[in-house]
């Protein structure tokens, strides 16, 4: 089975964090509006779930982001702010834009919301496995958040473990605490062909 994000609205599972944390403000915290940061998919994320609850949204992007990332935010409705990032912090301009405007912030990373959202992707992976009566001996994360269950440990996969996917190793190691779980970068994966032989 793989569990591929890039079927998700923005093309990411950072839709599943981002929408989860402005899910979490209410109404009244929806309606004041919400900013981040980002150089692309959070930012991209977070533009979309804002427009599903009809709530602002500010997107602090730097001043060489790519331009399909800017035009993906703004497709959303989102207000982009550019900083340079030579001379300025992002975080800065966003804690400027939080007090002027009375803003939420949606943080791309380390928020207990934001995590929860983006681990909702193993969750749905292990419902499905088990509903197939599936119990992998392997489950590799990418940091790219495609999910894939495999029979044996591949042998030609160096792994290692970054921050980016502790949602989905969380949820997955509730669901199967004795399988082997590796975080790998999407330059470590396999193709799909090398599955298949």
């Amino acid at each position: 089975m793989q569990k591929a994000e890039s079927l998700q609205r923005t093309g990411s599972f950072k839709y599943r964090g981002a929408l989860n944390k402005i899910l979490s403000l209410g109404e009244k915290g929806r309606a004041r509006g919400v900013v981040t940061y980002s150089v692309g998919n959070h930012g991209h994320a977070v533009s979309a779930g804002a427009k599903l609850f009809g709530c602002p949204a500010t997107i602090v992007l730097p001043s060489n982001a790519v331009p399909n990332k800017v035009a993906n935010c703004k497709w959303w409705g989102a207000e982009t702010i550019f900083y340079d990032p030579a001379s300025e912090r992002r975080e800065d301009v966003a804690s400027d834009l939080i007090e002027k405007r009375g803003l939420a912030f949606i943080p791309p990373f380390d928020d207990e919301f934001v995590m929860a959202g983006q681990g909702t992707t193993g969750l749905e992976a292990c419902k499905q496995l088990k509903e197939r009566s599936v119990m992998p001996d392997v489950v590799l994360v990418n940091t790219a958040a495609v999910w894939l269950p495999v029979s044996s440990r591949p042998s030609s996969i160096s792994i290692r473990t970054p921050n980016v996917t502790s949602s989905n190793s969380t949820a997955t190691r509730r669901w199967r605490p004795l399988s082997l779980l590796a975080n790998l970068s999407a330059s470590q994966l396999p193709t799909r062909q090398s599955w298949m032989e």
